[in-house]
């Protein structure tokens, strides 16, 4: 299966967008070639139809639509053979909730599940096609015992926003993180880390990939940060300003920082 010129070409631009600010930043060719990774095919296609693939990588399924076979791809070879989000970093205790905030199709959280049999996956996506897929992923892997599934998405308040729907369902964002759009998009309820931490706990890991409110999410979450103090793996290269402040603000709050040159930063307990 070969990528698009356009999908390579945009994977390429945000990347070097990003680590242009970044000294020693640099895009390694592993980042562009997601289908091949350290010799390995990621994922094999089992089934082909008109909307929807049904793709394998090793007793892992993953039901998606057609179109997204690209960046899809991109994520299992992130998450599951290079291991971006470092999983292998954390310790969860057993009973514990890892949230996956921005779960998409669910490929972050069926790699959560499987690494941590004895864990809660709280899975956290406001589109709802993207959902539907998350939903079906879960049941495809026999995780709907573990996994719960929550339709809204998370903000430093509990309110509701306006989500911007693209092509690339990779890219939904909330509208308010783009100028001019606050009245553009479809209406989805946000809740903060806090408010979910009452019910969903206690709480050991939380991953973000949600598209530049990382830091508003984040700043919604210090009740959470002084009770459960969990580890973050955080994709933060849609807003390059926010990097360092959310650096800071883990520094701040005694984490030991670690990033990652395409833009992730990982917090864990000193």
């Amino acid at each position: 299966m070969r990528f698009t010129t356009s999908f390579l070409a945009r994977q390429l631009i945000k990347r070097c967008k990003y680590l242009a600010a970044i000294p020693g930043g640099t895009v390694t060719p592993c980042e562009l070639i997601p289908h091949e990774w350290k010799g390995k095919r990621a994922v094999t296609i089992r089934e082909r139809h008109d909307d929807t693939m049904l793709l394998e990588y090793g007793e892992h399924k993953f039901k998606i639509p057609s179109h997204a076979y690209n960046w899809v791809s991109v994520f299992v070879g992130e998450i599951m053979l290079s291991d971006i989000y470092r999983l292998s970093l954390i310790k969860p205790k057993p009973g514990s909730f890892i949230y996956d905030c921005g779960a998409n199709v669910g490929v972050y959280t069926v790699a959560a599940a499987a690494a941590f049999p004895e864990c809660r996956i709280l899975a956290i996506e406001p589109e709802e096609q993207n959902r539907w897929y998350l939903q079906q992923n879960i049941e495809l892997n026999g995780l709907q015992d573990r996994v719960f599934v929550l339709d809204a998405a998370v903000h430093r308040y509990d309110d509701e926003q306006a989500l911007l729907i693209l092509h690339e369902s990779g890219d939904h964002y909330l509208a308010g993180h783009a100028n001019g759009e606050s009245n553009k998009g479809v209406p989805v309820r946000t809740v903060s880390l806090n408010s979910l931490a009452r019910e969903f706990q206690p709480v050991d890991c939380i991953k973000m990939d949600i598209q530049g409110a990382e830091l508003e999410t984040v700043l919604g979450a210090d009740k959470l940060l002084h009770r459960d103090f969990p580890a973050w793996s955080i994709a933060a290269y849609h807003d390059k300003n926010q990097f360092s402040t959310l650096k800071n603000l883990f520094n701040y709050y005694g984490y030991h920082v670690h990033t990652h040159p395409g833009g992730y930063i990982y917090s864990l307990a000193n």
